[in-house]
């Protein structure tokens, strides 16, 4: 249960620092593009990113789980029914 949990609530987290950077960033007047001068990935770029993935896999792991549980109950029926 918590293979999936976990990983979301750091996507919340992730998503509320990256609330409050762009907040800090607005209010300075401070608008970057998303590559900066040398070519480099901006911080807030990598911070989208690490959200989108936290957020995708634990919609994953929640899939699979779902499919392992809906086997597992199929699975019984099946010996159930076999038994009787």
């Amino acid at each position: 249960m918590a293979c999936f949990a976990v990983p979301l609530a750091e996507a919340i987290l992730v998503t509320a620092v990256k609330a409050v950077l762009a907040h800090k960033r607005s209010a300075d007047g401070v608008v970057k593009a998303s590559h900066d001068e040398s070519g480099k990935i901006t911080f807030k770029e990598k911070i989208g990113w690490l959200q989108k993935m936290l957020f995708g896999g634990s919609g994953l792991l929640l899939f699979a789980v779902s499919i392992l549980l809906q086997k597992k109950t199929v699975g019984r029926r099946m010996y159930a029914k076999s038994v009787s």
